[in-house]
């Protein structure tokens, strides 16, 4: 398994606080067994529920209380930096994230040329932000005893492919490596 497939495996295991066995790893060949394997190891669950917007409301109602803005203000298309305070930004955005127990919050970015050009894995706006939230931490936003359906696993799985392989278009049943070029 190469470099990027070990990325890969450690952030599902992050995302879903859970570990799989080296033996099992290496018979998860598509998503889809990916998807059923990491399904019938969690708490399961009929209802999907969309964990980017569960992210982002509970992003607005903090950052909402904080800098005072009303909930029309802050929508998933506004910049995060548009709405923080200029002096202290980062400690306020610091302090939403730690507040709503988001180990992996990342400073946001703003939309000049040189952020475009080196800093994407940085949210530029609430959404971007709580679609982060969704894809590297999506147990934080599940209430103890909720499982998981089939359909939010897959949402994570396709984040987390994206964001890793920067694969946009495949199908659940592509081989990781013979149909997706991966190693």
């Amino acid at each position: 398994m190469g470099l990027d497939m070990v990325e890969f495996a450690m952030g599902v295991e992050e995302a879903f606080a859970l570990r799989i066995p080296d033996d099992v790893a290496g018979t998860l060949a598509t998503p889809r067994i990916l998807i059923d394997y990491l399904h019938g190891q969690l708490p399961q669950s009929r209802e999907s529920r969309c964990l980017s917007q569960r992210a982002f409301y509970a992003i607005r109602a903090e950052l909402g209380a904080r800098v005072g803005h009303s909930r029309a203000l802050l929508r998933p298309g506004t910049e995060v930096l548009a709405v923080l305070p200029s002096r202290n930004a980062y400690t306020v955005w610091a302090e939403v994230g730690k507040s709503l127990g988001y180990p992996q919050w990342q400073h946001p970015r703003g939309s000049g040329w040189l952020a475009r050009l080196f800093l994407n894995h940085r949210p530029r706006t609430l959404g971007a932000a709580a679609v982060q939230v969704a894809t590297f931490t999506p147990g934080v936003l599940k209430p103890t005893g909720e499982g998981w359906s089939w359909h939010e696993v897959a949402k994570v799985i396709d984040g987390l492919m994206r964001y890793h392989f920067a694969i946009r278009d495949y199908s659940l049943d592509d081989h990781f490596f013979r149909d997706l070029g991966l190693d």
